[in-house]
């Protein structure tokens, strides 16, 4: 239910509450198999949220996850919250790490 209920704040622009969700729902459930994806959308409610430097933090342990596409989304949260703090040589590292075709991203995205 938490996880439903952080969408929903996300959905509504609420990307504040909808990180907390997030992270409850993680720490009370983080076996679970959505736990990755959980902690992908807590990092785009972080970005949403301007809160640049909780992004980059989450995302340290991206190497562990199951899915590379997810790492790659997540790689790109990074490099665009380091954009917005004014790293542009770190944006450009992450950025890069997330277009390689090896990351198996298939989204489009701008930067």
């Amino acid at each position: 239910m938490l996880a439903l209920e952080a969408e929903c704040r996300l959905a509504r622009g609420e990307s504040a509450q909808a990180a907390d969700r997030y992270a409850e729902v993680i720490t009370k459930y983080p076996q679970h198999p959505d736990a990755e994806r959980w902690s992908l959308r807590r990092g785009l409610a972080l970005y949403a949220a301007k809160r640049y430097d909780d992004v980059v933090s989450l995302f340290s342990a991206i190497a562990t996850w199951s899915r590379p596409d997810w790492q790659a989304e997540a790689k790109y949260l990074v490099g665009a919250a380091r954009c917005q703090k004014g790293d542009a040589a770190g944006a450009v590292t992450d950025l890069q790490a997330a277009i390689d075709p090896a990351s198996g991203w298939s989204r489009s995205r701008k930067c």
